[in-house]
């Protein structure tokens, strides 16, 4: 069960995300992430001996775990006209 504490919306343009701050494990999916003081919504990938891939609609790359900051799992998508 989840406490209502770890959760938090973040709004991006037309699209509010439902983020959990409280996880136990990266898996694939979407991630609220810090990647050098900028934060953001992507897709990230595992990929062995701790890389991973990092994607959007415009572009992806790899690089290890350790060069990011995993801020929260996205729970949810409301987009919005």
């Amino acid at each position: 069960m989840y406490s209502i504490h770890h959760f938090f919306l973040q709004i991006f343009h037309l699209v509010t995300y439902i983020c959990d701050q409280k996880f136990s494990e990266v898996l694939d999916g979407h991630w609220l992430i810090n990647i050098d003081g900028t934060y953001s919504i992507r897709k990230i990938t595992k990929l062995p001996k701790g890389m991973i891939k990092i994607t959007t609609t415009e572009n992806s790359f790899e690089c290890a775990f350790s060069d990011i900051e995993v801020v929260a799992c996205i729970r949810s998508t409301i987009v919005s006209n």
